[in-house]
């Protein structure tokens, strides 16, 4: 799985691209480390970049994406913005 983030900053939408996995669990937390929101679908054969939205309610901070398959995780900073 290699993610990538179409930007570091977000308001209420993450948007990346993601390649080489069909299932896809996603965990956004907070500078504390407490779960704000999380996500565990299975990803459409050929779609590269995917969309998570409703995060326009999350205070302005610094958080932590954490994406993982069947195979491996990665961890994102990333940091919400007005």
């Amino acid at each position: 799985m290699t993610p990538n983030l179409k930007t570091k900053s977000f308001i209420d939408t993450l948007v990346f691209d993601l390649k080489g996995t069909s299932v896809l669990s996603a965990v956004l937390r907070d500078e504390e480390g407490r779960i704000c929101s999380s996500l565990d679908t299975e990803l459409t054969p050929g779609l590269t970049t995917f969309h998570w939205s409703g995060f326009n309610d999350l205070p302005y901070g610094e958080y932590t994406l954490e994406l993982s398959n069947e195979n491996e995780k990665k961890l994102l900073s990333l940091v919400k913005r007005v």
